[in-house]
């Protein structure tokens, strides 16, 4: 259940979302399941904007070698939001996504708001409160999809989702469990819980130290390769 306080909250940052990008999001704090009896399917929580609340976009022709991420020329590279919003709208309308370009989105103008590695939603005169009180735990999805169309049915269900893209994400600072990790990786039930330790959140397998190697790298290798299954 979300506190009346956190439900504020959740308004504003809605109404400032919208003031960036219109009246074009779907927003659901999720159905409660005990309001569903036995296999009826429910909504989960989801906030979703239009592709075009993207601020940036790249197409990099099929052969030609994408930009880096961190690449200084990104600014001046593909097609952009700001000061031209119609135009911007129209141009990813257009858009047709086909095998072979790379298509590079970039997506900055809600960082005002999401401080994502402190975990934390800024928001004015209420200050800095932890993002786990609007997504319950760590992860949050980053997703894209569509929507199969429906003449009675309104909510974003599974069932009517197609994925083209679903990234879990969380930050250091605020880690989710390992068998939850686990469970994302499709290894959980492959996996003895018992494996990992209760430090950093439970990310951390518990390994022992070869003769000979250091703490620091036999962390380094449980962590990237002691996970494999």
């Amino acid at each position: 259940h979300m506190s009346r306080a956190v439900q504020s909250a959740m308004d504003m940052v809605v109404r400032m979302l919208k003031s960036a990008v219109g009246n074009h999001i779907y927003h659901s704090v999720g159905d409660n399941p005990a309001d569903f009896q036995g296999s009826a399917e429910i909504e989960l929580p989801t906030f979703v904007m239009p592709m075009w609340a993207f601020d940036q976009f790249i197409v990099t022709p099929a052969g030609e070698e994408p930009p880096d991420l961190d690449d200084e020329c990104i600014p001046d590279l593909g097609s952009k939001r700001v000061n031209r919003v119609a135009e911007f709208r129209k141009e990813l309308d257009n858009l047709v996504f086909e095998v072979g370009p790379t298509y590079t989105l970039c997506f900055w103008g809600i960082s005002q708001w999401l401080d994502k590695l402190n975990w934390q939603v800024r928001l004015p005169m209420l200050g800095r409160l932890d993002m786990n009180q609007f997504c319950g735990s760590p992860p949050v999805h980053v997703v894209m999809y569509t929507l199969a169309p429906s003449d009675h049915e309104k909510r974003h269900l599974q069932s009517r989702k197609q994925y083209y893209l679903n990234i879990p994400f969380w930050s250091s600072k605020h880690r989710p469990k390992g068998s939850r990790v686990m469970e994302l990786l499709g290894a959980a039930e492959a996996c003895d819980p018992a494996y990992f330790s209760s430090r950093w959140g439970g990310l951390s397998p518990v390994v022992k130290k070869p003769a000979g190697m250091s703490r620091l790298t036999s962390g380094l290798l449980g962590c990237c390769a002691g996970n494999r299954l």
